[in-house]
């Protein structure tokens, strides 16, 4: 199969790959689409919430929402449904300037607030460690037993004054066990 175009202008953009890496990208570039499909589950659903909407504000509210970028999300834990994932390929400025020609859209829960939402995160780690767990079939049993895997989204500061994106499993802590004594 032939690469995308996406993908070749990102090896040209970027000199040195690690062979890892690249093999990651042809994987993702042979699921991936672009993300110019009015048909994706994720633009449906945005649709489908402002089509449902019961007042103008509330129109306007499911409107604004679209798609949550996980920049938006560091420190909220969230359930991610693998079922929902989906590979989309950047646009062209992106690649152009080296960065890794991939995202997700993907459908996730707020663990706090019990709101769906729907998430893209093109974070190279991110995209490395959910990819991975996929391939070791965590995401898929996670789904099978709990319904999605849980998440949360850290920001570590890189010594040039900018982010670096990483994800690590959440765990809600287990109720406490009252002492309280049953009369």
């Amino acid at each position: 199969m032939a690469e995308s175009t996406e993908l070749v202008e990102w090896q040209q953009a970027v000199p040195t790959i690690p062979q890892e890496v690249l093999n990651l990208a042809r994987k993702i570039d042979i699921e991936s689409s672009l993300d110019d499909s009015g048909g994706s589950t994720a633009t449906l659903d945005i649709m489908a919430q402002i089509l449902r909407a019961g007042t103008a504000e509330d129109v306007f509210a499911a409107s604004n929402a679209g798609a949550v970028s996980a920049k938006e999300f560091i420190g909220i834990p969230f359930k991610f449904h693998t079922k929902d994932l989906q590979w989309k390929r950047s646009a062209a400025v992106f690649r152009e300037n080296g960065n890794f020609p991939y995202y997700m859209l993907v459908r996730a829960t707020n663990l706090q607030t019990g709101e769906e939402f729907v998430l893209t995160c093109g974070a190279p780690s991110v995209i490395a460690v959910l990819w991975r767990l996929g391939e070791l079939g965590v995401l898929e049993t996670a789904d099978e037993a709990e319904g999605g895997s849980s998440f949360i989204l850290d920001a570590k500061p890189t010594a040039s004054g900018f982010s670096v994106l990483l994800i690590r499993p959440f765990k809600l802590a287990a109720p406490k066990a009252s002492n309280a004594k049953k009369a």
